[in-house]
């Protein structure tokens, strides 16, 4: 069967939608529509290129805090062909080298002074000197998309097995989440994300832009998470903020700071948490206040697997759940021989569709 291309909502809402507005950087007030992001990335494509000679299949990693510079590259490196790579960058300095050795990247882009050299054979740039060159830059003439199934982003996680693994993801498997979650967590094109998760996770990366750029919905992007500021731009009309994806520590901090007041937060759709247990107390807490919080459960592994509904009602009657599956996620629930449980049974969960990873990158045995 011949490969399916690659979809590109960026692109596509730049001609059907050209001045709505796609990003803003928070940190420094830049602002794009469509027809700007679609421009500047396409320059970023040309910076790559030819500036430095990156090719299909070559990883670029970074080490950066959020900013929309790092949407603009990952977007790039996929109509390039190229894997982005964004490393977590509180990790002790070993374990930075050690995912660098097991990625080789060519190109690795950092905010701060590196604390080490890169590996052989990988240039560095800082990012503002990136931005810099892709604002001067002509844009690279357009191509045909990479195949949807090829390696478009590593995300490394341990989860309970110790060396971190790096979870290749497809853009088959972020456009699935993009619909999981834009279906569970009711996205359109009136959307307006707020991003302060770090991008080097999938709720920041994935989950916080994939669903509103599919949609032509807004993203802000935040460096990172300050209760303060984020109860402040929750209850800021002119920012709009209808969806806000976090943990649930983080929406702890969020009401025990003095700023909070989810009287003011009047756009919000939902606060919707994952990555930790949320037990049925914190939701109807957070009900009473007048703020439905839609848990989940997800993996960098599949996206987004499961979502609460978005009414009230819905919640209050089975919070501390995780939801339903999503519309494009097989889910089975099964015992050790691999036969389906009773309900009420408890079992191991076994997903399919088109969200889930191919596998982890250099580790075959493991996946």
């Amino acid at each position: 069967m011949p490969a399916w291309t690659t979809s590109d909502p960026v692109a596509l809402h730049a001609r059907t939608q050209p001045d709505r507005i796609a990003c803003v950087d928070l940190a420094t007030g830049r602002r794009w529509t469509y027809a700007a992001l679609d421009e500047a990335i396409q320059r970023a494509v040309g910076v790559l290129e030819t500036g430095h000679g990156i090719e299909p299949g070559q990883r670029i990693a970074t080490l950066a805090r959020n900013s929309a510079d790092l949407a603009v590259l990952q977007q790039a490196a996929m109509r390039l062909g190229a894997i982005f790579v964004p490393l977590n960058w509180r990790l002790a300095s070993a374990e930075k080298q050690a995912i660098l050795a097991d990625c080789d990247p060519v190109l690795l882009l950092h905010d701060t002074a590196l604390e080490m050299a890169p590996p052989k054979g990988c240039m560095s740039i800082e990012v503002a000197a990136f931005t810099a060159a892709v604002e001067a830059q002509v844009q690279a003439p357009r191509r045909s998309l990479p195949a949807s199934d090829a390696p478009s982003i590593i995300l490394y996680t341990s989860g309970t097995s110790g060396r971190p693994k790096g979870v290749i993801v497809t853009e088959r498997n972020a456009l699935a989440t993009a619909v999981n979650f834009g279906v569970l967590g009711r996205v359109g094109n009136a959307s307006v994300f707020l991003c302060d998760a770090p991008m080097f996770h999938v709720i920041g990366l994935i989950t916080s832009l994939r669903p509103p750029l599919l949609q032509g919905g807004t993203v802000l992007i935040s460096p990172g998470f300050d209760a303060g500021v984020t109860n402040r731009r929750l209850a800021d009309p002119a920012l709009g903020v209808t969806h806000y994806f976090c943990v649930p520590q983080m929406a702890r901090m969020l009401r025990d700071h003095p700023d909070f007041a989810p009287s003011n937060w009047t756009a919000l759709t939902a606060i919707f948490t994952g990555g930790a247990p949320n037990p049925a107390a914190n939701i109807h807490w957070w009900l009473a206040q007048g703020v439905r919080m839609v848990d989940g459960f997800g993996m960098t592994e599949a996206g987004t697997v499961l979502g609460m509904p978005i009414e009230a009602d819905r919640i209050a009657s089975k919070a501390g759940s995780a939801g339903l599956a999503a519309p494009t996620i097989g889910l089975r629930i099964v015992d050790d021989a691999g036969r389906d449980v009773a309900t009420g049974e408890p079992g191991e969960i076994w997903l399919s569709g088109p969200s889930i990873t191919p596998g982890y990158w250099n580790r075959p045995e493991e996946t």
